[in-house]
């Protein structure tokens, strides 16, 4: 079954896994800790959120399909457009990189390594529009917190920018990688993900 990585669009925005789509965690200035970020408009506020940061800065997000269905999602920007980022102890990121917001994969695939094959083709297209580093909060004891464990992230290339003891800043210089020189292609392809009969289909 084919699997591919697609640019986030207006008219794919609906494939969005469902707690992704309705998601509004890092896009309105909360404080960490004072709710989720959902509300019962966030699909709206969030369709709104990705047409206008398409328009004003481009590509912003990716969706890992199998066949037809998304089994894994990222969401990336500068941070001025994620306003909650600047509420974090290890703030703010730097104003050269992207920062990266999402990184989600359905749980019935994880560990297969669709989260290191969907961040190394965020860091490519990056590098080719001239950027010079990712960045990202990780969390140092849940790994379901936005935007995933600091263990994750050490092992693909990201160091501690700034440390906390609960969400340090962790950043990735693309000068230092070789990933485009990577065949993305072989990689989806030798990922062992379920064909989607073996994938349960959430009801």
């Amino acid at each position: 079954m084919r699997r591919r990585i697609v640019p986030v669009s207006l008219n794919n925005f609906n494939d969005l896994p469902d707690q992704c789509r309705s998601c509004l965690y890092w896009e309105y200035p909360i404080k960490p800790g004072s709710g989720s970020g959902s509300s019962p408009d966030g699909t709206i506020l969030k369709e709104e959120w990705f047409s206008t940061t398409l328009l004003q800065w481009g590509e912003c997000g990716k969706l890992f399909y199998q066949g037809d269905r998304a089994l894994a999602y990222a969401q990336y920007s500068p941070a001025l457009y994620l306003p909650r980022t600047m509420y974090f102890r290890a703030a703010p990121p730097s104003v050269d990189a992207v920062f990266l917001s999402c990184l989600f994969v359905v749980p019935e695939v994880r560990g297969r390594g669709l989260g290191r094959v969907l961040l190394r083709a965020i860091e490519r297209d990056l590098y080719k529009r001239k950027f010079k580093a990712i960045e990202t909060f990780a969390s140092k004891y849940l790994a379901e917190k936005p935007p995933g464990s600091i263990e994750f992230y050490l092992k693909n290339g990201f160091y501690i920018l700034r440390d906390d003891e609960e969400f340090p800043l962790l950043r990735l210089d693309f000068k230092s990688l070789v990933f485009w020189q990577e065949n993305l292609e072989a990689a989806l392809e030798s990922l062992k993900v379920p064909t989607k009969a073996d994938i349960p289909v959430p009801s």
